[in-house]
């Protein structure tokens, strides 16, 4: 049985970008995808390939995330609307935590130079530094989350989100207590699942929303979900290509 869903009215998207919103595209990828690459650089010595596709889809998909704020908020004053949908919230949702990525990388790098007396203290500083930015994000997230009206199962994807959190900042916690094989070890293994889980509960859930609403989907919500899985898809393709490698290794054995 479908569910007819009666959300606040929003105005439907324009059929073009504004140059205020195509400068904030490329603006917020820029910042988003040098900040990036100059923390991984400091903190590897180099960007492998794998890495480098990686932080191009991150980017890509927050910095689109951040032009449908520009988006919502220009459209949200027409006269015709209709209602917010999920693809929306996604949108919103991924596009306030890109300043903030940007914010812990930038930080990040400066404490990297600031001459620490020793690398324990660095780790000490830059833990605190990063959960600080990862309180102040979830805050506002958690707020848009339940303040936006959407389906209550979109809201599952909350969950995940928090769990992969909690994975990263359990590695940030190995490192400080020099457990760095584990730690290296176990946020790989984690993190790969956590991305996987992801996209897949993702796609169930467009799925279901689909199956289960009456409600028409605009092409903004199609955008906001599929903008969402591209966040998700370098690590879901890595992890199915060396699962491919894995079998043609035993095969030859």
């Amino acid at each position: 049985m479908k569910e007819e869903i009666v959300d606040a009215h929003f105005a439907p998207p324009p059929t073009h970008l504004t140059w205020i919103e195509a400068v904030a595209w490329v603006v917020a990828a820029v910042l988003i995808l040098v900040s990036g690459m100059v923390l991984h650089k400091e903190w590897y010595d180099e960007i492998d390939r794998q890495s480098l596709t990686m932080l191009a889809f991150y980017t890509m998909a927050q910095a689109t995330g951040v032009v449908g704020i520009f988006y919502i908020l220009r459209t949200s004053t027409r006269e015709k609307s209709e209602p917010f949908q999920p693809g929306h919230w996604l949108l919103i949702l991924l596009g306030v935590s890109a300043p903030f990525y940007v914010l812990s990388n930038i930080t990040q790098v400066i404490l990297f130079y600031d001459g620490f007396a020793d690398t324990e203290s660095y780790l000490r500083v830059n833990t605190v530094a990063i959960i600080f930015w990862q309180i102040v994000e979830w805050g506002l997230v958690l707020l848009l989350a339940f303040t936006l009206p959407v389906r209550g199962g979109w809201r599952v994807l909350l969950v995940v989100y928090f769990f992969g959190t909690v994975i990263f900042l359990a590695e940030l916690v190995s490192l400080h207590f020099q457990l760095h094989v584990a730690a290296e070890t176990w946020y790989g293994y984690l993190s790969t699942w956590y991305f996987v889980l992801s996209a897949v509960l993702l796609v169930g859930l467009a799925i279901w929303d689909v199956a289960t609403t009456t409600q028409r989907r605009d092409w903004l919500h199609w955008v906001g979900s599929t903008n969402e899985l591209v966040f998700f898809t370098p690590t879901f393709v890595f992890w199915i290509q060396s699962l491919m490698e894995v079998e043609s290794v035993a095969g030859k054995l």
